[in-house]
């Protein structure tokens, strides 16, 4: 499965590419500033995982130290 994910300030422009779409038998789902948001969440963490145990008081030392 692939996927895009379009940001537009036009609503006529963003409602036309969903129709089209709709019309092609893709599926579609047009996002509210939440779930943009959200979503960019889940990426950003997923992109940051280590996988690693982080010591939280090195940590908050190391960032307060800067």
């Amino acid at each position: 499965m692939e996927m895009i994910l379009l940001n537009s300030e036009s609503k006529k422009d963003i409602d036309l590419i969903l129709k089209i779409a709709e019309k092609m038998g893709i599926n579609s789902k047009k996002m509210n500033a939440k779930e943009k948001e959200d979503y960019m969440l889940g990426i950003a963490i997923e992109k940051g995982k280590t996988n690693q145990f982080v010591d939280t008081k090195l940590f908050l030392n190391k960032i307060r130290n800067k």
